[in-house]
């Protein structure tokens, strides 16, 4: 759900700003995911760029990032090959992991390649039951029944930072003109032991965005001076 800047302001770690905002919308979800892994971070060697990013992400335009689905994986990868494809060793599937999940389709999204699949299970109804999931991957949505496991960086968003698995991903929330989302970013290797806006706001935050740290892990790209 939205909410607006107007108001509060971006008052830092206060209650009414981003970081104060994004502590109180935290819940628990339930657990159900088992052993696995997900493909690593990619991203650029060097600054500058377009549209007010830094660059040290994986793309900085939509068209450069394509789709890359096969039976295990549904997911957005560079154009430029700098991030691996995840593995996969089923090759007898009818349909691929993209045709059974609900999706915009490739796009550059926190200057990282994304399916921006939808993963909001709250739309689930159908009377089937839910399957565990691998460590780092996230159920997805097909029409109102369970999608295949994805990993999280590739949803749309995730309804709270619970669901980024903090051994694989950081958790960025975003605030621009009143939209809030949370979504789920791969570690950059060069921030393992740092994972606040002191390493990590050059690789998720525009040029022109506020940053501010929650916790170690979790940040806020905050649109200055938006209403």
């Amino acid at each position: 759900a939205g909410e607006s800047d107007a108001s509060n302001g971006l008052d830092g770690n206060g209650a009414g700003g981003p970081a104060g905002r994004l502590r109180r919308r935290q819940h628990r979800v339930d657990p159900g995911r088992g052993s696995g892994g997900i493909a690593g971070f990619g991203g650029f060697s060097g600054k500058g760029g377009a549209a007010g990013w830094s660059g040290l992400g994986e793309c900085l335009l939509d068209a450069k990032c394509i789709e890359h689905s096969d039976c295990c994986n549904c997911t957005s990868l560079p154009q430029s090959g700098i991030s691996p494809a995840p593995a996969c060793t089923d090759n007898t599937c009818v349909t691929t992991a993209c045709e059974n999940a609900d999706h915009k389709g490739p796009a550059c999204v926190l200057q990282h390649c994304s399916m921006q699949i939808d993963c909001d299970t709250s739309k689930v109804t159908c009377d089937v039951a839910q399957q565990p999931c691998q460590a780092g991957k996230v159920h997805s949505v097909h029409g109102v029944c369970w999608g295949p496991c994805v990993e999280a960086s590739q949803c749309d968003h995730v309804d709270s930072c619970d669901k980024c698995d903090p051994a694989f991903y950081v958790c960025v929330a975003q605030t621009a003109l009143g939209v809030f989302g949370y979504h789920c970013e791969k570690i950059p290797p060069a921030c393992a032991a740092n994972k606040t806006c002191g390493c990590m706001k050059d690789y998720f935050c525009g040029s022109t965005e506020v940053c501010e740290d929650v916790a170690s892990g979790q940040i806020v790209c905050a649109c200055a001076g938006c209403t």
